[in-house]
C-alpha cells in the first residue's frame, strides 16, 4: 500500500524555515502529532528542550549542522533534535528527527 504525504511550511523564524509532513487521509501534521502524542508529566520537559532548540535555532543560531544529532548509523540522512549532549543541560529521552 502506498502512503502520500504533502510537505509543508511549518513555523517561519528569522534565521530557519522549519517544514512537516501531513500524510495523505490525515488532518494533523507530523510534527503536531509527536507534540501531542509525546507531551505529559513525564515528558514535558524533554518537550520543553526540544521546543526551545527550535526556537532557538530558527531566531538566532540557524540550522547549523553541529546542533543536530547524526542518527543515521545504518546509513541515510537522519538527524535529530535536540542537540548533541555537550550543548545541553541535561540528557533526554525523546527526539525530533528529520
Amino acid at each position: 500500500m502506498n502512503n502520500f504525504a504533502h510537505i509543508q511550511r511549518g513555523i517561519v523564524f528569522n534565521k530557519v524555515t522549519y517544514y512537516t509532513v501531513t500524510l495523505e487521509d490525515e488532518e494533523t501534521d507530523l510534527f503536531t502529532t509527536f507534540i501531542n502524542t509525546n507531551t505529559n508529566e513525564q515528558t514535558e520537559d524533554d518537550i520543553d528542550t526540544i521546543i526551545t532548540w527550535i526556537q532557538k535555532l530558527g531566531n538566532t543560531i540557524g540550522a547549523q549542522e553541529r546542533y543536530f544529532r547524526f542518527e543515521a548509523y545504518a546509513g541515510g540522512e537522519a538527524s535529530a533534535l535536540p542537540p548533541p549532549l555537550h550543548f545541553l543541560e541535561s540528557s533526554i529521552n525523546h527526539r525530533l528527527y528529520c
